[in-house]
């Protein structure tokens, strides 16, 4: 004898209404402000690109002058017999 599939509720008329607003509201924010087209951001990615590459030499050179060994300089120092 098998069992009974349990009983599933009947579902809610109103139970897809949150999901459809935010939806709403997605499609409304883009229609106003549409993503932005990669050519107009590519200036602001290089800034940004520059800003992290300056900042991680300024760390590159503090470790070297401090006299820690950098990450690479560790791995080839492991590597030597």
């Amino acid at each position: 004898m098998e069992k009974a599939a349990p009983l599933r509720p009947i579902p809610k008329p109103n139970a897809q209404m949150a999901r459809k607003i935010v939806a709403q509201v997605n499609r409304q924010k883009f229609a106003a402000n549409p993503p932005s087209i990669f050519a107009e951001r590519w200036p602001q990615i290089a800034e940004i690109e520059n800003r992290i590459v300056v900042s991680s030499a300024g760390i590159t050179r503090e470790r070297y002058e401090s006299g820690r060994p950098l990450q690479a300089e560790t791995v080839l120092n492991e590597m030597q017999p």
